[in-house]
């Protein structure tokens, strides 16, 4: 059993508008306290109010067509948001606004004046019979696009192995929870976000830079339980980004694309060739249990971006490869034509890259997690496993690592031995009560403090 005390940090947000053209669309489920204050703020005209998410985004995909350089603010109400019909899909129109910004901001209070997102939660429900990412981005042109504070498990739009609730991943959704593949921008933001049970990754952005000094910024997200979190990839355009800045994050048990050695996309975060950025900067983050290794570089060093790994700490990653210390499996990758698991410090030497102050050190995750059983066993119907509720106690999401006192541990062996993944990203139970929490991670991955 264990307890959490935390003052969280609270950002203040109000509704000053900044430009004439500015659009703020205030979002809030339906006969909610949120709704009702929304409505009653509301002008109809720089400021307006609705209860579902489809309608602002379509309103101000249309705001952003005949702006010009303006700000379209999409600010969410704490709760749960159904997509429309039900589906659990949401998309971002078609819009060409090159000196405009579209900023989805999630976490906000009833009165729209504080926004805490790591702890007051916005959480998009998504279905069975999911056919493309949660949130879409369509073929949008901006100088900014910002998506913040967002709670999405895909669990519910899984198919699990009734017998060991492991994830059958050829039976479930083929798309991540974030579509990026047609957006235009000199700066993609994605921060404060929840993402759990992704079968097919979370985030694959394609950026199209708007210029030599694009970039996009992964902040502060906690990723965990997904078949591959990230992946860092880019086309071949007139542009390349100058930088994917990775920082603050908590990459926690996430998974291999498939069960065994022979996968080709071993890491939680993958890395693409010179086409996805200049430079690649991981800063600040934490990763734990994935289960094939933390970072897999996909192309040798030549063909691959330069990369800087600073101030991280890794702890039990790649445990599929068998890693001959904790510490390695930071970096999982192809050295000599064999597969290798590297300490951080191993990676300079390996791959030229730039890498210090990283360290290796047990964070005393506690992770909520099913009962399961060892992967492959037949099962008794092909239906989605239900997971018992678990037992922790818990007060707060994020703890202050002088105030927590835990019991929970993690076995790496339960997930993977001998070069087999045993249970294969089982379905971790989304409660926004007890998300995984580190104690002895100080300044490491997400923190309600870190929010911006």
């Amino acid at each position: 059993m264990r307890r959490i005390f935390i003052a969280a940090a609270l950002t203040a947000a109000g509704f000053g508008v900044a430009a004439a053209d500015d659009l703020i669309i205030l979002v809030a489920p339906p006969g909610s306290a949120a709704a009702a204050h929304a409505t009653t703020a509301a002008d109809g005209k720089k400021l307006v109010a609705t209860t579902a998410l489809d309608d602002a985004l379509t309103r101000g995909s249309t705001h952003l067509a005949t702006c010009g350089a303006c700000a379209v603010t999409i600010k969410l109400a704490a709760g749960t948001y159904a997509g429309p019909k039900g589906q659990g899909q949401w998309t971002v129109p078609d819009a060409a606004a090159p000196k405009a910004a579209l900023r989805v901001l999630g976490g906000y209070d009833d009165a729209f004046a504080v926004r805490a997102p790591l702890t007051t939660h916005s959480v998009l429900i998504t279905t069975p019979g999911r056919t493309g990412p949660v949130l879409a981005v369509g073929k949008l042109e901006v100088r900014e696009l910002t998506l913040s504070g967002l709670a999405i498990d895909g669990g519910p739009s899984n198919r699990y192995d009734a017998a060991s609730s492991s994830l059958m991943r050829g039976r479930s959704p083929s798309s991540p929870l974030l579509g990026l593949s047609s957006v235009t921008t000199d700066r993609l933001i994605i921060a404060d976000n929840l993402f759990f049970n992704a079968p097919s990754g979370v985030a694959a952005p394609l950026v199209r830079p708007a210029s030599a000094s694009a970039e996009v910024i992964v902040r502060n997200n906690l990723f965990a339980n997904n078949v591959i979190a990230l992946s860092v990839k880019g086309p071949s355009t007139k542009h390349t980004l100058k930088r994917f800045l990775i920082a603050d994050n908590s990459f926690v048990l996430n998974f291999p694309g498939n069960a065994d050695t022979g996968t080709s996309n071993p890491g939680a975060v993958e890395l693409g060739g010179k086409s996805a950025a200049v430079t690649v900067e991981l800063r600040g983050n934490l990763f734990a249990y994935n289960v094939g290794g933390a970072i897999a570089p996909l192309w040798d060093a030549a063909r691959s971006p330069a990369v800087v790994m600073n101030h991280n700490l890794f702890w039990r990653n790649g445990e599929l490869f068998t890693p001959s210390s904790p510490a390695h499996g930071a970096v999982v990758g192809r050295v000599e034509g064999v597969t290798a698991t590297l300490a951080a410090d191993e990676v300079a030497v390996a791959r030229g890259w730039s890498v210090s102050g990283n360290v290796a050190r047990d964070p005393e995750l506690a992770i909520p997690v099913a009962t399961m059983s060892a992967h492959g066993k037949a099962p008794a119907a092909d239906a989605p496993a239900t997971p018992p509720a678990d037992d922790l106690d818990v007060d707060s999401l994020f703890a202050d690592p002088a105030e927590l006192t835990l019991d929970t541990t993690i076995e790496p062996d339960a997930y993977a031995a001998d070069g087999v993944v045993k249970n294969f990203a089982p379905r971790m139970p989304f409660n926004l009560a007890a998300l995984p929490t580190a104690a002895k991670a100080r300044n490491f991955g997400a923190s309600p403090k870190k929010v911006q």
